[in-house]
């Protein structure tokens, strides 16, 4: 794992993103410009500009999806898969409670 001090604000920003519509500053480094949120980064230098897993995330009043979850590449927008793209959906209170948490260990 990272060391907190060396990514923790850009971790922060990255689960921020996903119970969050803004999350200030690092919305450019957590979000593509057509509103799909990367939930997986380049491994070798954690930077959206590599491309990311991207997915829409849809809050409802008892749950959370990622809808369309495929790679996108940041610079032209394009989203690709191999196949139909997938969903996953949460409980709500589980799920933020789960982000608020990892949240907490990264301040």
């Amino acid at each position: 794992m990272w060391e907190t001090n060396q990514y923790g604000a850009g971790v922060v920003a990255s689960l921020e993103a996903l119970i969050s519509r803004d999350v200030g500053p690092e919305e450019e480094l957590v979000r593509f410009p057509d509103g799909r949120t990367a939930i997986l980064f380049c491994g070798a230098c954690g930077d959206i500009w590599c491309g990311a897993i991207s997915t829409r995330v849809e809050v409802a009043d008892d749950s959370v999806a990622w809808r369309d979850i495929a790679f996108q590449d940041r610079i032209t927008g394009e989203i690709s898969t191999d196949g139909p793209p997938p969903t996953l959906r949460f409980e709500r209170d589980a799920y933020e409670r789960t982000i608020r948490d990892l949240i907490g260990e990264w301040r």
